[in-house]
């Protein structure tokens, strides 16, 4: 007997791997087999009342459904000499370690399952009883299997090659749980950013059943400081304050309909430039628990300033002595930010804002910073816009002393298109204004 790859198997229908589609079509080889044939380990699931029920599928290739005219017949029997011959086989990957499953553990109706006219495919149902799987399955060194072999058909021919028409089910018996979805391949760390001023910070995250049969399902879940220091111990907790959750409407109902869980979190109670961590544990409800390991929801969490993003910045300047127009461009970052305050250079290369340095006057013109503060109003293509000179970074650094808001001219930022349009000016060394339209576009 040979080794064969592991197919999983849909509880309502067989699949097939991509290797046997050429099964499917009509041809002079039409034959019955296991889709999932081979060494296939299957969980079942300790279900509520101690009843699982599953299905395995029997295929008849070469053929299609439209052209399968008759009920086909086919017989199998659960057969001990596979797992002696299994066994006696030292090139086998679990050879010496395979056990027949008891037949108390479960029940099959009838040794024969009918692929009707149409179809091309049947299935043997098969019920377990998990106490019973429980109970006799106790050695974790050996693997419990059910030997499917099958044996004659009253139509078509059973494949010819002798592997696809035997099955070693192997079971283990598993508990159903809930779990974040988030967490499917192992504990994953989540990012939240807070904007600041927003009230639309708000982030959802699924909770899978693994194994929890279709039904309406009331999930439980907490804030779990206990949980965060194993995993993160040196981490600042998120305030229990700062966020709330939908706690008493989460509902699952399936694999495909799973619960959903709102976090939203309250801007005002963070502390900006500071992560903190979440940890919100599901509980499960009165049925099914939390799955162990993957239980717990960790989110970083992070206040963030709207406004931090990169810019292309397009530069309008206007000279009162010279009366000479310029214009440039250039890409703009902050280079520092508060809650609702960024920090950006005005200069690029050796101009400040556009204006041209003398050498003389280098050290006072070149790469300078401005502040900018938006302020929210109801027409949010029409915030408010204050410009800030900056004062704290050394006289090389500092805004102009007389950098102010062009008193003609409004300062707003677009909230919807992500744009600043700002209209400032200066003083040059000869006392005359230099006046400058600057639109600040994110990318």
């Amino acid at each position: 007997m040979k080794r064969f790859c592991f197919i999983a198997m849909m509880c309502a229908v067989a699949v097939f791997s991509s290797c046997e589609e050429d099964r499917w079509t009509d041809n002079t080889i039409q034959e019955i087999y296991f889709p999932q044939h081979g060494y296939s380990f299957n969980d079942v699931w300790d279900v509520e009342g101690g009843v699982y029920n599953t299905k395995i599928g029997i295929t008849c290739g070469g053929v299609r459904p439209v052209n399968q005219t008759e009920d086909i017949v086919v017989n199998f029997q659960i057969d001990q000499a596979m797992v002696d011959a299994y066994n006696a086989d030292i090139t086998q990957e679990y050879s010496g370690q395979t056990v027949m499953l008891p037949q108390n553990c479960y029940s099959i109706n009838g040794n024969s399952a009918t692929i009707r006219q149409g179809e091309v495919s049947t299935t043997i149902d098969i019920t377990f009883n998990t106490e019973a799987v429980k109970a006799a399955c106790t050695d974790e060194s050996k693997h419990y299997v059910i030997p499917f072999k099958l044996m004659s058909a009253s139509s078509k021919s059973l494949s010819a090659d002798e592997s696809f028409t035997e099955l070693f089910y192997a079971v283990s018996v598993k508990t159903p749980s809930f779990f974040f979805f988030c967490n499917e391949y192992g504990v994953l760390l989540n990012s939240a950013k807070v904007l600041w001023g927003s009230d639309a910070n708000v982030e959802r995250y699924q909770i899978a059943g693994l194994g929890v049969p279709k039904g309406e399902y009331h999930l439980n879940v907490k804030y779990d400081p206990a949980a965060l220091e194993p995993e993160y111990p040196i981490a600042d907790i998120l305030p229990e304050d700062a966020f709330s959750i939908n706690a008493g409407d989460l509902v699952y109902k399936s694999e495909y309909d799973r619960a959903r869980l709102e976090v939203r979190f309250d801007y005002s109670k963070l502390d900006f430039l500071r992560t903190y961590y979440l940890p919100i544990t599901v509980e499960g409800d009165s049925n099914y628990k939390g799955a162990d390991g993957k239980k717990t929801l960790f989110v970083k969490v992070e206040l963030k300033n709207p406004y931090e993003k990169t810019y292309a910045s397009k530069i309008y300047v206007l000279s009162d002595a010279t009366g000479r127009n310029a214009a440039y461009s250039a890409k703009k970052s902050p280079v520092s930010i508060t809650e609702d305050i960024i920090e950006m250079q005005m200069s690029t290369n050796s101009t400040i804002a556009g204006a041209k340095a003398s050498a003389a006057s280098s050290a006072t013109y070149n790469n300078k910073y401005f502040r900018i503060k938006v302020l929210p109003k109801a027409d949010s293509h029409r915030y408010g816009v204050e410009i800030i000179q900056v004062t704290d970074k050394g006289t090389k650094n500092n805004s102009p002393a007389t950098l102010e808001a062009d008193p003609d001219k409004e300062s707003y930022y677009d909230w919807d298109s992500e744009m600043f349009v700002l209209n400032y000016r200066w003083q040059h060394t000869d006392k005359s204004w230099i006046y400058v339209t600057e639109t600040i576009q994110a990318n």
